[in-house]
């Protein structure tokens, strides 16, 4: 138990930090840790969310195909929403889906304006 928790800790510190340098802001909106089915912690680098805060969830779509070497076209898809439930810190805030909807860590998230 303890070691899973220490495992955790040091992924969740590494993506802390990862996230508070401005060469990742290009991590804004990515699901940076997803804590259970419903609950999951993005990196919100720029934004200022508050508790609350409604957020929409969007996943990848690479199904299809595009051009004549049928390389792959990817686009966002909305699969659902989530509100914010908690602020980690300036960059970090734990959110929660509001339907049954699968994420995981690499979904974006956007904050509703």
């Amino acid at each position: 138990m303890f070691k899973k928790s220490s495992v955790l800790f040091v992924l969740l510190l590494s993506l802390l930090v990862g996230c508070a340098t401005n060469k990742h802001e290009g991590m804004k909106g990515s699901v940076a840790l997803k804590v259970s089915d419903k609950k999951g912690i993005a990196c919100l680098f720029g934004d200022t969310p508050k508790v609350g805060d409604k957020l929409d969830v969007f996943q990848n779509d690479c199904s299809g195909t595009k051009g004549k070497e049928g390389s792959v076209s990817c686009k966002m898809v909305k699969s659902g929403e989530a509100t914010v439930t908690k602020l980690v810190n300036e960059h970090y805030a734990e959110f929660e889906t509001l339907q049954n909807i699968p994420f995981e860590e690499g979904y974006v998230i956007s904050l509703k304006k």
